[in-house]
């Protein structure tokens, strides 16, 4: 784009963050909600594509229009997003607002939360430097915060093991753990040894199976970011735990299943996947281990038919959707023969918005399951990718040889990096 272009798409941009203000000041709701310092302005890149359709997913509202030529000259439509709180994933309002801009008129606006789609495709408002480009308003504050999240994450990340570390033993603490008030594992901590063998007994097997809720595996047109990073997250965590030690497998709806094989279009086929990936060393030591890693979003929104908090199951190209409540998530895990029979030997750890819900759902049947999740209760709301980020950053530290140091470790983690979501135990 040359210069000219260029200037005439700042005006219209700056044009459009004055209407937009306006209207926020002139609306009860916008203003408690939106801060001038605190939010944030995006103008939505627009797919090259004739025809548009951007809508806020949970209110049901959207707004179509067909993209003429010279649209940088101002004709046609401009979409912008309002953010109360950038680099947050779901946690705060958001509002939509489409700006006609020969008539510099508001056209259309919805006010809501969950996930802004353009056409058939999620921004990825959990990208820190695509927001940071797409910034009209505020963009000092979105560059400020992409570099503290650079930062954070070269200040606590460890350097990288080459050797193998030891799987993390147990016991698994009886109650919730509370947030460390320093570092828990100091250059002074003392190495734990493993719990011994008893007599005859044989060496526990060490499994990690990450099951990712959501199967886009390509690139989006406009941003040219990857539509999969809940993906993204649970390889890297499977990754962790393969250095651990564990035998690990990692797969996501719609694509190849635990054991390889066959296309798991829905959680239950994905569940029978896991039983046939079993090795038959797997039950004969008490001490053996099945580490679960689920990565979803929950959702409790209009688009969700079953009117409770529920984790939603989507696979590559949406061939396949289902939506998993709390309770049916712990029928379907014991439809697997080895979490039915040994659910003590069960650790799971859930990144899910709303997953403390977990806790008040689990059947009596699976109370010997160990759980870490990334929300405390039902209704809190986790951020993006803070949690796995942390129990990675967990798993590459060789003082970390305890499940008990693990979970204080990833909540003193997410206390550092300016979480607000502790997560929960139990």
């Amino acid at each position: 784009m040359n210069s000219f272009a260029l200037h005439i798409e700042e005006a219209l941009d700056r044009r459009a963050v004055r209407l937009i203000w306006e209207r926020v000041a002139s609306k009860e709701e916008y203003a408690s909600a939106f801060a001038l310092e605190s939010s944030a302005i995006y103008r939505i890149p627009l797919p090259d594509v004739t025809n548009i359709k951007v809508s806020l997913e949970e209110t049901g509202q959207s707004f179509s229009w067909r993209r003429p030529w010279f649209e940088w000259l101002g004709f046609g439509c401009r979409a912008y997003l309002l953010d109360a709180a950038p680099m947050a994933l779901f946690d705060r309002p958001l509002a939509l607002f489409i700006v006609k801009g020969r008539s510099a008129s508001l056209v259309f606006e919805s006010y809501g939360t969950g996930n802004l789609v353009v056409n058939t495709r999620n921004l990825p408002l959990f990208d820190a430097g695509f927001l940071s480009r797409i910034t009209v308003h505020n963009q000092v504050l979105t560059a400020r915060l992409w570099q503290n999240l650079i930062n954070a994450q070269l200040w606590y990340a460890p350097p990288i093991e080459t050797r193998i570390l030891s799987p993390l033993h147990g016991p698994w603490p009886p109650t919730d753990r509370p947030v460390p008030d320093s570092d828990p594992t100091p250059s002074s901590y003392v190495p734990t040894p493993p719990p011994a063998l008893g007599p005859n007994e044989p060496p526990p097997t060490f499994l990690f199976y990450g099951i990712c809720f959501q199967g886009y595996s390509d690139i989006d047109p406009v941003t040219k970011a990857r539509t999969d990073p809940l993906w993204d997250e649970v390889l890297k965590v499977a990754e962790g735990f393969q250095k651990r030690g564990y035998r690990s497998r990692a797969a996501y709806a719609g694509g190849s299943g635990l054991d390889g094989g066959l296309i798991v279009d829905t959680f239950d086929m994905m569940i029978q996947s896991l039983d046939r990936s079993v090795p038959q060393t797997y039950c004969n030591s008490p001490k053996d281990q099945m580490v679960l890693f689920v990565a979803a979003h929950g959702y409790g929104g209009a688009h969700n038919p079953t009117n409770k908090i529920a984790m939603h199951w989507q696979t590559a190209s949406r061939r396949t959707e289902e939506w998993i409540t709390h309770e049916s998530f712990w029928q379907k895990l014991q439809q697997s023969v080895f979490i039915r029979k040994y659910p003590e030997k069960v650790i799971l750890l859930v990144e899910s918005c709303r997953s403390g819900a977990l806790f008040s759902t689990r059947p009596s049947s699976m109370m010997g399951t160990k759980l870490f999740t990334a929300a405390p209760d039902g209704d809190t709301l986790c951020h993006a990718f803070t949690f796995s980020h942390c129990i990675r950053s967990a798993l590459t530290d060789s003082r970390v040889d305890t499940w008990e140091k693990f979970l204080d470790r990833v909540k003193y983690c997410l206390k550092v990096t300016g979480s607000k979501v502790q997560p929960r135990n139990g």
